[in-house]
């Protein structure tokens, strides 16, 4: 079993958990380290910066090398990050409120979901997929949101006033 970390030094540590021993350590980012996942079947990991990085990241999980680099189209901060269940895909969130999802393929774009337009602040804080992957949850500042993907639509929605926790 291993442990990944990161943090405000730009490193992406591998740990393993039975020893504590740092496995390697790589400088994954120009900033500090934003988010970082592993795959589901743990043969690679993503990491993505803070602050105007706008690059994702794919790591080699046995020995930390990079595998993949690819930017994504925003001008805003990217805040988050997961894997499908599957492995499949890899969703992304970001300050301008829009939810970027790539294939795990050829690391190219597979769609976008918007976040809701109504004047407040829905930048993504954070997501995750449900187990069997066809659901992915968001939380932004006033919401908890789940995405059906086979629709591409909102399928449920908390609003701001039962919300009082909105990372997941």
């Amino acid at each position: 079993k291993t442990l990944l970390s990161s943090g405000g030094d730009r490193m992406v540590k591998l740990w393993d958990v039975k020893s504590g021993n740092l496995l390697f350590s790589v400088m994954a980012h120009e900033v500090k380290v934003q988010a970082i996942d592993f795959a589901r079947d743990g043969k690679i990991f993503a990491s993505i910066g803070e602050n105007g990085d706008n690059a994702v990241k794919i790591w080699k999980a046995a020995d930390g090398a990079l595998l993949q680099s690819f930017p994504v189209e925003t001008f805003s901060t990217l805040t988050s990050l997961k894997f499908s269940p599957d492995g499949g895909l890899l969703a992304v969130g970001s300050v301008d409120a829009v939810l970027r999802v790539f294939s795990t393929g050829d690391w190219k774009p597979a769609f976008e979901l918007a976040m809701p337009q109504d004047g407040r602040d829905h930048h993504v804080n954070d997501l995750d997929f449900s187990p069997d992957g066809k659901t992915l949850v968001t939380a932004d500042g006033v919401s908890v949101i789940l995405w059906d993907l086979a629709e591409k639509k909102i399928k449920w929605r908390l609003g701001a006033s039962e919300v009082k926790y909105t990372d997941l």
